[in-house]
């Protein structure tokens, strides 16, 4: 949908009072989009250490657990927009984190980097990261 699209349809929506799902869709997308991206990262981190400190096992176990939500959530978004759990559940937070970023964190090592470390930056895998691994 285009801008104007969007806006034109926004102006109904007020007056109306009613917004239907598609157009609040692209409006948390754009909005989203808007926000400093160091901020967005932060806070998207933020909500995937949060899931992590939920669930039982080894940080590898929850990373690779949290990367399945992930995956499912590209997989079909609406599992997102319906937060996938009650609020305060692991997989809430994990739809936080994916409506924040569809894209990173693209591996569950990625994901173990940001709930171990808190490194904001875990997403950005350089080539000598790529190098150093033994596998």
């Amino acid at each position: 949908m285009d801008e104007w699209t969007a806006i034109a349809r926004l102006r109904v929506a007020l007056v109306s009072g009613r917004l239907p799902p598609d157009l609040g869709r692209w409006l948390l997308l754009h909005v989203g989009r808007s926000v400093d991206r160091a901020e967005r990262l932060r806070r998207r981190d933020e909500a995937l250490r949060a899931s992590a400190s939920l669930l039982e096992g080894s940080d590898w176990r929850k990373a690779r657990t949290i990367h399945g939500l992930l995956l499912a959530m590209r997989a079909n978004p609406r599992l997102a927009e319906a937060a996938a759990g009650p609020p305060g559940a692991a997989a809430d937070y994990v739809a936080q984190a994916f409506l924040i970023d569809r894209v990173y964190p693209a591996s569950w090592r990625q994901v173990h980097r940001i709930i171990r470390t808190g490194d904001t930056n875990a997403s950005a895998v350089t080539r000598a990261d790529r190098a150093s691994r033994p596998f």
